[in-house]
């Protein structure tokens, strides 16, 4: 049965992960999983023509009637052969209004009729443009019983290619490397694969997933970087009228950076992010002009423009390509087109490099979006040779989080806050990125939110609202904020000046994976209590520091020299890393300390 329908394939693998966790045994499993990858040379055998991938699964039905699932995909450039062995079902990846992407899913659904059924699928696809098969995945949502996954390999290509395991214990997968005729067979196996769960604090699958990556498709960076480049067409038909764009930008202008300022301004409010990918996996930016006059692009198109409007007022602007935070390697550690996903310009300055996204709304150089913080920049310079830098991961004090109240008692008990937050760099950019997003009149609801959340109050009210670059304030008045209890004479009073941070912690339920901390970070935040006349202060939670390769904190509560306020404070820096599987328990055991300490009541006790 063939059909034709839109399907989110992503949510298909995970419906399939949960149903199966449900039992402490899964009903469906996969017997045996043979995967083949073919490398096919061109005519003449030193170059690769094409790669040729072979997915075969049987799967087996343990205790009742049921359905085996085998997902594929296939694009413009990774032709779909064959899918056989159950209902066949062919759909786009991603069903949205304003992004198209050509990568399409085809899912085979194999009916197991009973109890000890089994039933074999096959996909067949072919990578027309070999070096897009950078990676194959070693995560099933099924238990796997036995899986091989083998490399054939021309003698005359052999000497080229090597294939890395990785994320994989030393004695899960085995590899031989056997002939057959005139081609090497590299081949892995593995047994008693548990099915794949991933966290969503871990990094992303490309860093921490199973996985085989490929390398050898290029030679060295810049022959990788010439390949890139060829996707780059730099006749622009239109480009008068990028030029005039970019002079009447910059007419007022005295300094360079008030020049990469204003168009980069002028980009990230007009040039709508629109991704769009359609062949080549959208290596091929639109020109120029283009985007000028439809108003919207990808991260090429607006790097593109960047880059003409910049050259246009007598610059040096060049296109970058890059890898975010979700990549696992850089450019020269693994020259493949798995090493990027993203666009961006560079203005090269006499003594700086300053790096601009188009698609960084909320951004005016020289900030930095966190995703591409640290990351390996490889620069476009001239025909056959490129430019690698790094760009600067930035200290967590450019990106501060902080806040103060005071708080009031009032007479029937509950808890009033005057104050509010001080955001800079990445905590000011994702406020303004929801404020930009949203309609005005609904600002005073989401900045309301915002404080509430800080605190966990009931009810607010906004006062004043600062957005001036990279720092946003928000000051307001908050209704019962935390808890009072009297018992006795006593008065029990929760000054927590950091609810959130109970959100440090790491999911460590049936963990497999190790944790992600994504940014540089600094939490600066505190209460200040002034204490009801009557009372005085009776006993304060002990300060509590913690410090670890991956994040410093510290609690502590201070007296007022005349002895009516109350200040307790909790400082959080936050380094950009990942924890260890073995590392996220006592991890989470540091910010639980830390935890127990923001928790901790103040005693209050009737006096003068």
């Amino acid at each position: 049965m063939r059909k034709r329908v839109k399907i989110i394939l992503l949510l298909h693998i995970c419906f399939l992960s949960m149903m199966d966790a449900m039992g402490a045994v899964p009903n469906v499993v996969i017997e045996q999983l043979d995967n083949l990858y073919r490398f096919v040379p061109a005519k003449g055998g030193d170059k690769l023509d094409k790669v040729e991938v072979t997915e075969q699964a049987t799967f087996r039905a343990n205790r009742s009637e049921d359905v085996g699932v085998a997902i594929g995909y296939y694009s413009d450039d990774v032709k779909l052969v064959k899918a056989t062995g159950g209902d066949v079902t062919y759909g786009a990846l991603y069903d949205d209004d304003y992004f198209f992407n050509d990568s399409k899913g085809v899912i085979v659904s194999a009916r197991l009729k009973k109890a000890g059924a089994t039933a074999k699928t096959l996909i067949q696809t072919a990578y027309t443009k070999p070096e897009f098969f950078t990676t194959v995945y070693l995560f099933e949502p099924y238990y796997v019983e036995s899986a091989r996954y083998t490399f054939e390999v021309p003698d005359a290509l052999e000497s080229r290619f090597e294939f890395e395991p990785r994320n994989i214990s030393g004695d899960k997968l085995k590899y031989t490397k056997e002939r057959k005729g005139d081609k090497v067979l590299h081949v892995f196996t593995m047994t008693d694969v548990p099915q794949q769960k991933h966290f969503g604090d871990a990094p992303s699958r490309n860093i921490c997933g199973p996985q085989i990556v490929v390398k050898g498709h290029f030679a060295d960076v810049n022959d990788l970087y010439g390949y890139l480049r060829s996707y780059l067409d730099d006749d622009d038909p239109g480009a008068p009228a990028v030029t005039a764009k970019a002079k009447e930008l910059t007419a007022g202008c005295t300094t360079d950076a008030e020049k990469i300022a204003a168009i980069a301004d002028f980009v990230h409010k007009n040039i709508r992010y629109v991704a769009v990918e359609h062949g080549e996996f959208g290596h091929r930016p639109d020109i120029p002009s283009e985007v000028l006059r439809k108003l919207y692009g990808d991260c090429k198109g607006s790097a593109s423009l960047l880059v003409a409007m910049y050259n246009a007022v007598g610059l040096d602007a060049r296109r970058v390509w890059i890898g975010t935070t979700s990549i696992a390697d850089n450019w020269t550690d693994n020259p493949s087109l798995s090493c990027g996903n993203h666009m961006i310009a560079a203005v090269m300055l006499p003594d700086s490099i300053v790096y601009v996204d188009g698609t960084a709304s909320t951004i005016l150089p020289p900030g930095l979006p966190g995703s591409i913080q640290g990351r390996q920049a490889l620069i476009e310079d001239g025909a056959d040779r490129c430019i690698t830098a790094m760009v600067p991961l930035l200290a967590p004090e450019s990106n501060r989080y902080g806040s103060h109240y005071d708080l009031y008692i009032s007479p029937e008990g509950t808890l009033s806050a005057e104050g509010g937050l001080t955001l800079t760099g990445l905590p000011a950019y994702s406020v303004e990125a929801i404020l930009n997003s949203s309609a005005p009149v609904k600002h005073d609801k989401i900045l309301k939110t915002i404080l509430l959340k800080d605190v966990k109050g009931v009810d607010a009210e906004i006062k004043s609202v600062e957005r001036n670059g990279d720092k946003v304030s928000i000051l307001g008045s908050i209704d019962n904020v935390g808890k009072v209890k009297r018992v006795g004479e006593e008065m029990y009073v929760e000054l927590n000046p950091m609810p959130a941070l109970t959100n440090y912690k790491f999911d460590n339920k049936d963990r497999t994976e190790p944790g992600s901390i994504e940014h540089n970070l600094l939490s600066d935040n505190s209460l200040t209590l002034h204490i009801p006349e009557g009372y005085v202060v009776g006993e304060l939670p002990a300060d509590v520091a913690v410090s670890n390769k991956y994040f410093d904190g510290k609690v502590t509560s201070t007296v007022s020299d005349d002895g009516r306020t109350i200040t307790r404070t909790v400082v959080v820096v936050t380094r950009r890393g990942i924890v260890p599987l073995d590392q996220v328990k006592s991890y989470n055991s540091d910010v639980m300390r830390l935890v127990n300490s923001c928790t901790a009541s103040v005693i209050l006790r009737q006096g003068n």
